[in-house]
């Protein structure tokens, strides 16, 4: 027991630099894979686990142990999205695994609020594309630049109470 608070008094210490480099890491590969997803439709598996160690050690060290609960619900995110990947084919397998990936390192009412706004940006993102540019049914749009944006807005309303 003394080994646990002995890690959440680190936690408490080092709250600030811990809650915020994995965040940035996050946010960083998630741009990375943006623009990796407009120009190639593809994301490299590599690029979208790369943030995963930070958020793990986050989750144990500075908010007292509550990483079996983040990566059961990052896991089980990324288990449903790919389930949808492969049945419908409407979206990418890299796609859930970024998903899955984020939501390692958000609490469950900011996972589902990511989820929420991510889908709202794709969805702004398409209704663009066939007003402005005419495109239809059959064209594709990148879906890692609606979760940079969803994880972005996570980030900038985190303070609020979800």
């Amino acid at each position: 027991m003394d080994r646990l608070e002995g890690l959440h008094q680190i936690g408490k210490w080092t709250g600030n630099v811990w809650g915020l480099l994995p965040q940035l890491v996050m946010a960083i590969a998630l741009l990375l894979c943006s623009i990796e997803d407009i120009r190639r439709r593809q994301i490299h598996v590599l690029a979208a686990l790369l943030p995963l160690p930070f958020l793990l050690l986050e989750g144990g060290i500075a908010e007292g142990g509550r990483i079996l609960w983040n990566v059961g619900q990052g896991v089980a995110t990324g288990v449903v999205f790919y389930g949808v990947a492969r049945t419908t084919r409407q979206l990418g397998e890299g796609d859930a695994i970024v998903l899955g990936v984020a939501a390692v390192g958000l609490k469950f009412w900011e996972n589902c609020f990511f989820l929420c706004m991510s889908f709202c940006y794709a969805f702004v993102f398409a209704l663009i594309l066939v007003v402005f540019c005419h495109a239809g049914r059959s064209k594709r749009i990148p879906f890692v630049p609606a979760i940079f944006l969803g994880y972005l807005s996570v980030l900038v309303l985190g303070g609020w109470k979800l």
